[in-house]
């Protein structure tokens, strides 16, 4: 089991598809959701195997990188 399962029935029950899905993570347990994710996302710094299947990058929590992606992507307002 690992956190793309999840992910898969979470979009399954949401009416999501893969293609929309974006998942952000810096651990090893990261990688299969950031690889199935159609926007896969590594925080700086991470593990260069998250590295490896991540479709982009962004700033570490002190950069606030994910409030940036999150704009870029049009999910956050402001």
């Amino acid at each position: 089991m690992h956190k793309a399962v999840g992910a898969q029935v979470a979009a399954h029950e949401l009416g999501v598809d893969r293609e929309s899905a974006v998942a952000v993570g810096d651990g090893l347990n990261d990688v299969e959701v950031i690889a199935w994710a159609g926007v896969g996302v590594a925080v700086e710094g991470s593990d260069p195997r998250v590295l490896a299947v991540a479709d982009r990058l962004v700033a570490g929590p002190e950069q606030e990188g994910l409030a940036q992606l999150f704009h870029e992507l049009g999910l956050l307002d402001g």
